[in-house]
């Protein structure tokens, strides 16, 4: 499963990758709305 985590503060995305870290999951961030638009088109995601 693939998880992608968005956000643009720095510290609030390695806190949830933190959190989601201990599951059976495949994490990508983005730091902005654009990079994850951009990331979307390239494999599934969990909505």
């Amino acid at each position: 499963m693939n998880i992608l985590a968005v956000d643009d503060d720095p510290v609030n995305l390695n806190v949830l990758v933190g959190i989601l870290s201990s599951g059976p999951y495949t994490i990508t961030t983005a730091g902005s709305a654009r990079e994850a638009l951009d990331l979307l088109g390239t494999q599934s995601w969990i909505c």
